[in-house]
């Protein structure tokens, strides 16, 4: 009976964020009142052949008070020539990484200090984004009084891989943390936030020291999520659905490079968190094997609300939980030793 304690704890938290309409970015208006300048900053390292579709969105921005500038993080591609060729944004070529930095966090630093915004926007090559996405953004943050506020865009997955094991991205985010503590507690615990999607004050920003604060820390977001939470700032993580996008990865090898750097901390960066996690993968597994039909019916409705919560519906969820989860706790144990190993790197 110990074992479904979690899965309902799980179960509760996925319909508090399912249903709570104010976690979706795409629930709020435009008023277009507000006219701060906002500079949207892209880090790229061998972005070549993903970066067009992500420049093209911002071209058709509404919003018109708008710099958009890219650093080259040192790429063997033609990440930089292809930016200069194609549009009219402002792109750098990144100074080289000084000892003690990781890579993204170098880049976003500089990145920052260049730009010329009230509000900075901090995102990442491989997303798009509908064209009322800034202008949301912006009544969002300022509307509400936040300091900062982060999206989880909506994942786009083609191949069968990218099916099975990146929506756990989401899943593990709305099933153990309810988004709406990340707005009213004041409590640094429950800190949430995605560097895909990054929206920020840039006063507040450099207050708490930006990156360079967590120069050497590989989920910098969520770090800096906690370091506002403890300067009494205002936070807030929303769901991107319908109006960010991302194809974070296109094979089976990127998604184990990409989950083997950062799956530890996504499951909230200790020992003990990890370990709830496995509590959490046998609940189910003793809720199935229980053979309880009211249980049963919960359990679906757990994953079909997972799987559409920040996603098209993907049935593939409900014939693989298990080894999927299996799959996040070796990986889990993966980023645990490069992290400890100093194995990590931002990208090859």
């Amino acid at each position: 009976m110990f074992f479904l304690i979690p899965f309902l704890i799980i179960l509760i938290v996925t319909l508090l964020n399912y249903f709570n309409k104010n976690n979706y970015l795409f629930n709020y208006k435009i008023d277009n009142k507000h006219k701060f300048k906002v500079s949207v900053l892209i880090p790229a390292k061998n972005e070549e052949k993903r970066i067009g579709k992500l420049l093209d969105s911002l071209l058709v921005q509404d919003y018109s008070n708008l710099e958009v500038i890219i650093l080259d993080d040192h790429s063997t591609d033609n990440t930089f020539e292809f930016v200069k060729n194609n549009y009219d944004f402002k792109i750098i070529k990144g100074e080289p990484r000084p000892e003690g930095w990781s890579g993204k966090n170098w880049a976003c630093w500089q990145l920052a200090n260049i730009s010329n915004g009230n509000i900075i926007i901090f995102t990442d090559a491989d997303n798009y984004f509908e064209q009322d996405a800034i202008s949301k953004s912006i009544n969002y943050l300022i509307n509400n009084n936040y300091d900062m506020f982060s999206c989880f865009p909506e994942i786009e997955n083609d191949s069968l891989a990218e099916r099975l094991f990146v929506p756990l991205v989401d899943n593990i985010l709305t099933s153990l943390l309810p988004l709406s503590l990340v707005r009213t507690s004041n409590n640094p615990t429950f800190s949430a936030a995605n560097g895909q999607w990054i929206v920020i004050n840039k006063e507040v920003y450099f207050n708490i020291g930006g990156h360079e604060k967590v120069r050497n820390n590989f989920a910098e977001d969520i770090a800096i999520a906690k370091l506002l939470k403890e300067n009494n700032y205002k936070i807030s993580t929303l769901l991107g659905k319908n109006i960010i996008y991302t194809r974070m990865y296109e094979n089976m090898p990127q998604i184990i490079n990409g989950f083997s750097k950062n799956m530890y901390y996504m499951l909230g960066g200790n020992i003990i968190s990890n370990i709830m996690f496995i509590i959490l993968l046998f609940s189910s597994i003793v809720v199935i094997f229980n053979g309880n039909i009211y249980l049963l019916f919960g359990l679906v409705i757990y994953y079909y609300l997972q799987s559409t919560i920040n996603s098209k519906f993907n049935f593939t969820t409900y014939l693989t939980f298990v080894p999927r989860y299996i799959f996040i706790l070796i990986m889990s144990f993966i980023s645990f030793y490069k992290l400890k190993t100093n194995k990590v790197v931002w990208k090859k």
